[in-house]
Formats: C-alpha cells, sequence, structure tokens
C-alpha cells in the first residue's frame, strides 16, 4: 500500500505531509513529532485494521447461545415439544455461527455487503425458532425462559441491524475504537488534549488519507470519511506494527 497522509494540528505537528510505503522511516530531531505521528498512525491502522462486523455478530451470536444454555440448564423435566423447541433454537444459533463464518470472517467489507444476506436468512430463520420456542413454553415452569424473553428477542434485533445494515456497525467501532485507542496510547482522558497547542479554537486536528478519506479530531469528538475501497485496502494489512 503507498499512500500520502496529511496531518494537520496534532500532537507537535502544525501542518506535514507523511508519504507512506510499505517501509518508511521518519527521522528528525527531539520534540518535532515523531512519537505523535507513529502512535496517531498505529491507533489508525490498528483499529481500522479490526473486523469490527464479525467481532459484533459474534458477540451477539455468543450472548445468545450463553443465555440459551443456561435456560436449558434451568428446566426440569421439560415437555417432548418444549425440549425440542429449544434444542432447535440452539441448533439456529449454531448456524449463525457457521453464517458468520461465511459472510464475514476473513472477508473485506466490500464482501461483507455483499454477502450480507446469506446472514440475514439465517436469522429469520432464528427469530421464526424462537417465536416456536415461546409458543411452546408456555406453562408456569417455564418461567425462565419468559423472564429472558425480551433479553432475547433485544439480541436477536441486534443481529438483524447488524446484518441489514453492516456499515452503521463498521462506523461505530472504528469510531469508538479509534477515540480509545488514541486515549490509551497517549494517555490522556480527552481527545482535545491531543491538539495542537499553536492552533485556534476553530481549527480541527485532521488526518487526510489522499484520496482514501479523511479523519477529523474536533473538541472530544471524532469524524470520519471513508471509502469502502479505502476500507478494503486497509483490511488486507496482516501487521500494524
Amino acid at each position: 500500500m503507498k499512500f500520502d497522509i496529511s496531518i494537520r494540528n496534532f500532537g507537535k505537528i502544525d501542518n506535514a505531509i507523511i508519504k507512506l510505503r510499505p517501509f518508511t522511516v521518519l527521522a528528525g530531531p527531539n520534540s518535532s513529532g515523531k512519537s505523535f505521528i507513529t502512535k496517531g498512525l498505529y491507533s489508525f491502522f490498528s483499529t481500522i485494521n479490526a473486523d469490527h462486523v464479525s467481532i459484533e455478530t459474534l458477540n451477539r451470536t455468543n450472548d445468545l447461545k450463553g443465555l440459551a444454555t443456561y435456560l436449558r440448564s434451568t428446566i426440569q423435566n421439560p415437555s417432548r415439544m418444549a425440549d425440542d423447541a429449544l434444542k432447535s433454537f440452539i441448533s439456529k444459533i449454531n448456524t449463525i455461527e457457521e453464517k458468520i463464518d461465511d459472510a464475514f470472517v476473513k472477508n473485506t467489507f466490500s464482501n461483507q455487503l455483499s454477502r450480507s444476506f446469506l446472514l440475514k436468512e439465517a436469522i429469520d430463520e432464528l427469530e421464526k425458532s424462537f417465536d416456536h420456542l415461546i409458543a411452546a413454553t408456555s406453562a408456569a415452569k417455564y418461567n425462565k425462559i419468559m423472564e429472558y424473553k425480551d433479553t432475547i428477542r433485544q439480541k436477536i434485533n441486534q443481529l438483524k441491524k447488524i446484518a441489514e445494515n453492516p456499515s452503521e456497525c463498521l462506523i461505530a467501532g472504528i469510531r469508538n475504537g479509534f477515540i480509545n485507542a488514541l486515549k490509551e496510547n497517549f494517555q490522556v482522558s480527552n481527545l482535545s488534549d491531543l491538539k495542537n497547542y499553536h492552533s485556534n479554537d476553530e481549527d480541527i486536528a485532521s488526518f487526510n488519507f489522499d484520496t482514501l478519506g479523511k479523519i477529523e479530531i474536533k473538541k472530544d469528538a471524532l469524524n470520519f470519511s471513508l471509502k469502502s475501497k479505502s476500507i478494503d485496502e486497509f483490511q488486507k494489512l496482516n501487521n500494524v506494527v
């Protein structure tokens, strides 16, 4: 990957252009901003290189599996219909995991968008299975299932939302991940602490990734616009050191 990055009002940098190549060396005197540049870029690359869509879908699926397994352990002598319904629900959750592998894991973001229908179909089947489970466990002895009914429904709706709009999940993952990475790597509590102290109040700290997009830091908020093609390119990176 080869591209130029324009950095403004960030740390000790007023205005700089960095030409990033497969092997890039930054050299300069002490307090010239080398650490700010490298920590800033590491924060960005390590964040965008993560597969936020797969991570979030797997987290929601693991939550569902944990709840279903717990509920099954609480039921004493279930009816044949109730037991079959619960087994079917757990089986549908396992299918979701398989579909996440097919649709999202190890795929670029563009491929995730085009393959998200695989996950949508599996989630529709999971929702039908859950409706059947609720219908089969209306008796009082299944009160634990009724107790967690709304929580499970919420987790299923979260999965549906990700499958219907992976972009929203990715945007939230990048924004929150980059904010947390900057605060952790620079040991600051507010992003505004990273702004160049020479700059004016209305000035914005920014990273402009040439034709790939831009990230702006204003006070403690972060805004960005990145093209799906650039996200694909960043996610092809195997390691960021």
